[in-house]
């Protein structure tokens, strides 16, 4: 299950000049008025140092908040096939021409009962090949950088516990959606 702090109808055609716009927004606005989770999550990783400073390795000192949600796996869903995400690029739907990188940050233990990550290992990647996946068995509090070209995925969550992550994905530029010309999401700009 994917959740959106902001409903796309929250964020269609609305610009923030700086990041405290947004997060003033976002506050305001976020999940039904119980956002005090999604708002430590996210005031957390604009607060770290580390963070930072790898986005500005990847970008520069100028970026773009992208987009933000939490994947959620309900416990015990394997019959029903809901929660597995096979493999995939995060950037095979999008509509526009520009590079991302998101920041998958584990808020439980991923197991291989509750659906951990797995993704390709580069050189598979580069080759085009679809085996040797790599579970990715982290932490709560840990943080993988995904590229948007880079083939991940999960399995179903067959524990009894939810099993829950929050993703940021962050761009060089605005991403615009080449047939229309219009942000595809958010375009925080981040300095």
């Amino acid at each position: 299950c994917i959740v959106q702090p902001l409903s796309p109808s929250d964020i269609s055609d609305l610009e923030f000049s700086n990041l405290a716009e947004y997060k003033k927004f976002r506050n305001f606005n976020c999940l039904h008025g119980n956002n005090y989770l999604s708002q430590k999550i996210c005031q957390s990783v604009f607060e770290n140092k580390k963070v930072r400073e790898v986005l500005q390795m990847i970008f520069g000192d100028k970026y773009y908040l992208y987009n933000e949600q939490f994947i959620v796996k309900p416990p015990e869903t394997e019959s029903k096939g809901l929660t597995r995400f096979p493999l995939h690029r995060d950037s095979d739907p999008a509509d526009c021409d520009s590079a991302y990188t998101s920041l998958w940050i584990a808020l439980d233990d991923m197991t291989s009962s509750n659906g951990a990550l797995h993704a390709l290992s580069y050189g598979n990647q580069k080759e085009g090949k679809r085996d040797d996946l790599e579970n990715l068995f982290i932490k709560a509090g840990d943080i993988v950088l995904l590229a948007h070209d880079m083939w991940h995925g999960s399995n179903p969550n067959t524990s009894r516990d939810v099993r829950r992550a929050y993703m940021m994905q962050f761009s060089q530029m605005p991403m615009i959606d080449s047939s229309t010309g219009k942000n595809v999401a958010l375009a925080v700009p981040i300095s």
